[in-house]
């Protein structure tokens, strides 16, 4: 929840996408007050919405996120990110972000596609990752860490094809909008 106002009316922005769970019980009471006293109410997308009404009983308009596009469409192709290659950034060590969707796919991947390399950016300790990966696969896989937005718009421009596997509790794929606003397939 992200609250505004310029004394004037208060906005409030929901970006949650969750299930029922206890947490949203206890903090609930708490966040109540709050939420009526705002003017307005905007989710970033339906699946926000849908957690807003229902936990706190409440409604929203939906209002997508937005991004500078024009940032990522000016992406300059990298000779070392390009080629049969597959990118995903995120925090890889967080299981809704999905890179383990990718892991269990590479072998099938990597059949119809024996050279593809698979290009990892983000936060994150990689060694745990790695370990988990078909040893005959490792030398596919490559942890660039974290990069510079100038940096997400040249990965964007030169993979073969970015992934997104999220596997829920995305309330709305910012970097899927990166990805196409960057050129990605």
């Amino acid at each position: 929840l992200a609250c505004w106002a310029a004394d004037g009316p208060m906005v409030g922005t929901f970006h949650a996408a969750a299930k029922r769970q206890k947490i949203i019980f206890a903090i609930g009471p708490i966040l109540e007050p709050v939420i009526e006293k705002l003017s307005e109410r905007i989710a970033v997308s339906e699946a926000a919405r849908e957690t807003l009404t229902e936990h706190l009983e409440t409604d929203a308009v939906v209002i997508p996120n937005g991004i500078y596009a024009k940032r990522y469409a000016n992406g300059e192709p990298q000779q070392r990110w390009s080629g049969n290659t597959i990118g995903f950034i995120g925090r890889f060590e967080e299981p809704r972000k999905g890179l383990q969707v990718l892991l269990d796919a590479l072998p099938i991947i990597a059949r119809f596609a024996p050279d593809v390399r698979v290009l990892v950016a983000g936060p994150g300790d990689p060694k745990e990752v790695e370990e988990s990966i078909d040893p005959q696969l490792r030398h596919r896989f490559e942890f660039l860490g974290r990069i510079s937005e100038e940096e997400k718009a040249d990965f964007m421009s030169s993979v073969a094809l970015y992934v997104a596997p999220n596997t829920g509790g995305e309330s709305f794929g910012i970097i899927l909008a990166e990805a196409l606003a960057g050129g990605a397939c």
